[in-house]
């Protein structure tokens, strides 16, 4: 993961591109989970 290899904090690095911290958060509690994040699309 890039923002672990570069040693960024979470809050740095949604900074960077200009991103709220909980929707970063978000998609990793889905990560996490393992459930598709969207789709299948028709």
């Amino acid at each position: 993961m890039i923002r672990v290899e570069a040693g960024m904090s979470t809050a740095r690095f949604c900074q960077l591109f200009d991103m709220p911290e909980r929707t970063w958060r978000r998609w990793q509690a889905k990560a996490r989970t393992g459930t598709a994040v969207k789709g299948p699309w028709p």
